[in-house]
């Protein structure tokens, strides 16, 4: 089942490019972070949230 987070109503919505960025890693890292399997899971790290069709947000 995939995890359910809520967040505030100040939160901040991001592209992945945004993501990036802000972070200084690559996009197979923020993949990484966010997969429970990996082994560079990080429980603290956003979810991405899907929004339509072809656009991923986090």
């Amino acid at each position: 089942m995939a995890e359910k987070r809520q967040y505030g109503a100040g939160a901040t919505i991001l592209r992945l490019k945004q993501v990036m960025e802000r972070t200084k890693i690559r996009k197979s890292n923020v993949y990484n972070k966010m997969n429970p399997k990996s082994s560079g899971y990080d429980a603290s790290f956003p979810l991405s949230v899907k929004l339509v069709l072809n656009c991923i947000l986090f």
